[in-house]
Parts: structure tokens; sequence; C-alpha cells
């Protein structure tokens, strides 16, 4: 995008460099702006089967796979275009449903294909690895770390998968060989940090995780572990003042407010840690019931019900994005759900009291709502 951006200013974009920006905001999850560059790419008389794929891989990559899946046999059909960029949309959207029977599928055939590339390798290993299986993950990064030896956030990942197996050592040695000039290098840092901790070494984990918020203050996993890392020190206030950071920064974790009440709790302030605690209460309770949504979902990603409940949950406890991807699939299978309709109004509208760009989209929905009332 910096190489456009520069293009631009010695001459107006054609089609060519619009399309590309297109699709750099597509990989980037960009999608109003993705519709715009659409729009503009159309003007200037880019092809509609180009357009046209650009608007499937957005919608695989979005998660709404019952509008993607009848183009995937076309678009793997079209040898002259990139058909690892069709097959990384669509795996990705299986992710996002929690379809990982599908995404492997997929990936089996995009590994048999592409024998030398290592990202079908590297996303099998994250579906195993939010599988809790950490030894197959392991596997899996340490052959995309073999075919793309340079390549930083393979090896964050394999560190990660490594950490998990409690070969914690390993995964410090494999961070620390990656260099300091990494744009990853935040990342690194914060594994670093995570690690140390692991094995005692709170000074090294408390300079890691400074590192990191140096560079990403709003870096709410390093703050939550810099705190947490506060309390075991014993350093009750510092810790509540890095906790209530966090928590402005993502008020639904519930690992943020169970901590903070630990903390709070610690400095002989039960009342005030009870809203905490009980925050964190009803959200791991939350997590339970989401646990089993997804179960249902990797059986039957149609399952309207379980969207419904897991977009709710999400809202309110997890991640508010991932939730409007679940609502919004549920909406393919029923447009006029009065309760998915509601959630996304009353979302959009307490995102637009922080953020006016969303006021539109709210009236949008409560509009919707209306109408089905009426």
């Amino acid at each position: 995008m910096n190489w456009l951006d520069k293009v631009k200013l010695i001459t107006t974009d054609d089609s060519a460099t619009v399309l590309m920006r297109a699709q750099i905001f597509r990989k980037q999850g960009r999608m109003k702006e993705l519709e715009s560059a659409l729009k503009e790419a159309h003007g200037l008389g880019v092809a509609a089967e180009l357009l046209n794929r650009e608007q499937w891989l957005a919608l695989a990559q979005s998660g709404q796979m019952s509008q993607a899946e009848k183009h995937l046999s076309a678009l793997l059909n079209d040898q002259e275009q990139d058909l690892e960029d069709v097959c990384d949309a669509y795996v990705i959207g299986y992710m996002r449903n929690f379809n990982f029977p599908a995404a492997k599928t997929l990936l089996d055939s995009w590994i048999a294909d592409f024998p030398k590339s290592a990202w079908p390798h590297v996303l099998r290993g994250r579906i195993f690895f939010v599988s809790d299986d950490y030894q197959s993950a392991e596997a899996s990064f340490r052959i995309a770390c073999e075919l793309s030896p340079h390549d930083h956030e393979f090896l964050i990942d394999l560190a990660k998968s490594l950490a998990q197996r409690n070969a914690t050592e390993e995964a410090i040695a494999l961070l620390e060989s990656i260099d300091v000039e990494s744009r990853f290098r935040p990342a690194v840092a914060l594994e670093l940090g995570l690690c140390r901790r692991k094995i005692g070494d709170t000074t090294g984990a408390v300079l890691a995780l400074q590192e990191v918020i140096k560079a990403s203050p709003t870096e709410p996993r390093a703050l939550l572990e810099l705190g947490r890392t506060h309390l075991e020190n014993g350093d009750f206030q510092e810790s509540e003042r890095v906790l209530q950071k966090a928590l402005t920064i993502s008020p639904r974790d519930d690992e943020i407010h169970y901590v903070l009440a630990q903390s709070i709790q610690a400095s002989g302030r039960d009342d005030d840690a009870k809203p905490h605690f009980l925050f964190s209460q009803n959200a791991r309770r939350a997590q339970k019931e989401l646990n089993t949504y997804r179960s249902r979902i990797q059986q039957n990603p149609r399952d309207l019900d379980s969207l419904v409940s897991m977009g709710s949950i999400m809202l309110n406890y997890a991640e508010p994005e991932e939730g409007v991807i679940r609502l919004l699939a549920a909406l393919e299978i029923d447009p006029g759900n009065q309760r998915v309709l509601t959630l996304l109004a009353d979302y959009y509208e307490q995102r637009a009291t922080l953020d006016p760009a969303f006021t539109e989209m709210a009236a949008q929905y409560r509009m919707k709502v209306q109408s089905n009332i009426e």
C-alpha cells in the first residue's frame, strides 16, 4: 500500500493500481474501503469478472459462506487467477465459521497443488492450535518454517505452540533468534514476556512487556500480563493502574476483570473488587455456553439458533466483531430475524456514541427492526 500511495503522488491511479488497492483492502479486512475501491475500478473500466471475483472473495473472507460457497468451484477452475489467494480467503472464511472440516479439506488440496507454499501449513497449524492440539500445531508450524525459514511470523507461531507444550526454554531460544529490527518485534516481546513469567523470571517478563507497551501503548494482552506480573510481585497499586488502563481498551475481557479484581482485593477493598469478580464469573459461564454452540456449528454451519446465541455472547463477553459475523451469517439464513436485527441495531447504536461513523449503520438496522414490528 505504501508503494501504491507513492504511485498516486506521481500520477493518477489507473485501473490496475485501483484493483490492486482493492485487493489489499480485502486482505486487511477493510470492507468499506474495498467497496469504494471496487466502484472506482468499475468506473475505470476494470472487467466485470475481476470485480465479481473480489466481491466473492470478500464474502468468503468475512465468513459469509452461504453466499460465497457457490462461487468456489468457478474460482478454483479459473487458472488465470491466483488460486492460492482463493484458497486463503475461503479457508479463513471456514475458520471464522468454525467449519474446520471444510477448511482442512481445502487445505489438503492447496498443499497438494502448491507443495512449496508455507502459508497453508500455517493456517492448518492455527486450526490445530485453537483446537488445543498443540503437538499437531507444532508439526505444521515446523513445516512452514522449513519452507520459509526467514518469516518471523511463522517462527512466533511455532514458539507459541512450544510454550503451550511446556517447551518454554526452546520457545525462548527461538524468539531470541528473531532479529530485533523485525516488524514483528512487539509480538516477539509479548511472547518472550509470557515465557519469562512462566519460568519465574519476573524481571525479564516486566522488561519484555514494557517493551511491547512502549511500541503499542494500547496492546491489551501486554497490559494484562504486566498487571498480572506486578500482582505476583506484590505491587498491587501498580498492578491496578495497569489493569485499569487495559480495561478501558478491552472492557469485555473477562481475564482483565478477574486479575483486576484480585489486585483490588489484595489492596483490601473487597467491595470494589466484587463487580469485576461478578463480570468474570458471568463471562466464564457464557464462554462455556459459547464452546457448546461452537461444537454445534462445526456439525451444522447453518444452525440458526447457535449462530444467534454465539453472536449475542460474543457481543457482550468476547470479540464484538466476531459476534457481528455470526449475526450476519444468521441473517443470511433468516433475513428478517427480529432478535438478530435488534442485537445489531443496539450494538451499532452503542458504537455510534463513540464513533459517529457507525450512526448510519445503526439507523439502518433500527429501521429494519421497526419495519418488522409494523
